[in-house]
């Protein structure tokens, strides 16, 4: 070592080494290989050329000042990462979306479009309304209380799919297989399922004002409190269809005759049955005022204690129906086949009977209870036609006396059968 004006001067083996500031050491050169070595040659200049460029840069400012920067970069690539998560995230959800709009032209992609769908509802980050997800399988789908507002459907399988309390206002289900699906409390409101399997579909509580159910099949479908008003069910299949009874739930409808109004059954009201299977059908209870079943087949159907007012019967087959109590009062039953019915208390104040059929019709009973003995002037309304029909005593299959309808001329000839 030795001492100068310029610094402290270290001899390094190799004989130089002139100390920075800073007081580092020049690295030591390393050694070139011994010539021959055999077979190990190539590999000893490959480890001198590298140990040689690592001396060389580990004496340079340059190459720390570069590496200082890399381990800044390196630190700040993970606060960058996450700072930038957001966007990142969004740019996957347009992607995504972008992936159902693209869905919607073309068959198929029914496993992606259905992920898509529950990751979208799961994270409710997007709207779901207005996308055309025509012909597809999406079976299986649980998007309960999701956004699809006038999304279309149009000839998609939706079996057993999961859509309670969700909003498909203005949503297309035409020709689609609802088959077991769940669209309980779900907004169906100007809604389309023409032709579609509703079969076994549960819409309790749905509101389905307006909807569109033309053709549709609706066999053992679950409409327990659900709110039909104006809905169309021209065509419709509901053989066998329970509605029920609802409690009484102080539900208003704003701007009609029954606002804040206690509804005991189904409001059903304004909705059009034309032509419609309903054999065996249940609507107790139901609010049916205003309503069309002109041609309609409810052949058993019960109908105890409905509200009927001004609705149209027209051609409709009502034979062996339970019209008990039933609620008829201007309504129209021109051409109506209620041979067999039960009509006890019914009232058909200011119904068009033209035509009617009426044979056997049962108006009355005297079975088990004194005071049903009162029922001997039934208050069946049919003095439109009494010139054709009368109401004579009769005694049931059970051996109770009952009051039916029969035919002025009828009468002088043997009993009729009933068909």
């Amino acid at each position: 070592m030795m001492r100068g004006d310029a610094g402290v001067r270290f001899v390094t083996p190799a004989g130089n080494g002139l100390l920075r500031s800073g007081f580092v050491a020049d690295p030591q050169r390393p050694n070139r290989p011994v010539p021959g070595g055999g077979w190990r040659a190539p590999f000893a200049w490959i480890e001198f050329a590298m140990q040689w460029v690592v001396s060389v840069l580990a004496g340079s400012a340059t190459f720390r000042v570069v590496c200082g920067l890399g381990v800044l970069a390196l630190s700040a690539v993970p606060v960058i990462y996450v700072i930038e998560g957001p966007e990142r995230q969004q740019a996957r959800e347009h992607l995504r979306w972008l992936v159902l709009v693209d869905a919607g032209s073309r068959p198929g992609g029914g496993v992606a479009v259905k992920g898509i769908l529950e990751d979208f509802h799961q994270r409710g980050s997007i709207s779901l309304a207005g996308l055309q997800l025509r012909d597809k399988n999406l079976s299986g789908l649980r998007v309960p209380g999701a956004k699809l507002a006038g999304v279309d459907f149009t000839g998609t399988k939706l079996v057993g799919a999961d859509l309670h309390g969700a909003d498909l206002t203005a949503v297309n289900f035409d020709g689609a297989d609802l088959n077991s699906a769940n669209l309980a409390e779900a907004r169906l409101t100007g809604g389309r399922a023409r032709g579609a399997d509703l079969r076994r579909v549960d819409l309790s509580r749905c509101d389905c004002r307006e909807a569109d159910f033309s053709g549709a099949d609706l066999r053992d479908a679950k409409l327990t409190g659900t709110h039909l008003y104006m809905a169309d069910f021209h065509g419709a299949t509901l053989t066998g269809l329970r509605l029920g009874m609802t409690p009484a739930s102080g539900i208003g409808y704003r701007g009609t005759e029954m606002s804040a109004a206690v509804i005991l059954g189904p409001d059903l009201r304004l909705a059009d049955f034309t032509s419609a299977e309903m054999s065996g059908t249940d609507l107790s209870g139901a609010v049916l005022e205003g309503n069309i079943f002109t041609l309609a087949n409810l052949d058993g159907a019960r109908l105890r204690g409905a509200q009927l007012r001004r609705a149209d019967f027209s051609n409709a087959r009502l034979k062996n129906a339970d019209l008990t109590r039933a609620q008829l009062n201007g309504s129209i039953l021109r051409d109506a086949d209620l041979r067999g019915a039960t009509l006890t208390a019914a009232d058909f104040s200011g119904a068009d009977l033209g035509d009617a059929r009426f044979e056997n019709a049962v108006v009355g009973r005297i079975d088990w209870f004194d005071w049903l003995a009162g029922l001997a002037t039934p208050p069946v309304r049919i003095v439109e036609i009494a010139s054709t029909w009368r109401v004579v005593q009769d005694q049931s299959d059970s051996g109770g006396t009952r009051f039916v309808i029969r035919a002025v001329s009828s009468l002088s000839e043997p009993r009729p059968t009933s068909n």
